[in-house]
């Protein structure tokens, strides 16, 4: 079973950010074989220690595999899919 921490950086009044959570976190949801914890990250202090200046991003495990994009729910599967292989 693979562990894997998901953070998304968005700003509560952006549409584009919250389908993008909503989208990571039924994908983790469906992930097979997976233990996925998704966290939303708001604080702008938090979000600037990533360096991304556009949002939504996605992390997964440290890495930024996703900037300014609204993600949808396959999209998100592939990003998971994607992280899982090179663990």
């Amino acid at each position: 079973m693979t562990i894997m921490t998901i953070k998304v950086l968005l700003e509560s009044n952006c549409s584009g950010c919250k389908a993008t959570l909503n989208a990571i976190r039924e994908a983790a949801a469906h992930a097979e074989g997976e233990t996925i914890t998704v966290e939303a990250i708001e604080e702008l202090d938090e979000i600037l220690k990533y360096n991304v200046w556009n949002l939504p991003a996605v992390i997964i495990d440290g890495k930024t595999v996703s900037v300014g994009k609204r993600l949808n729910v396959n999209q998100a599967a592939e990003l998971i899919n994607a992280a899982k292989k090179s663990i």
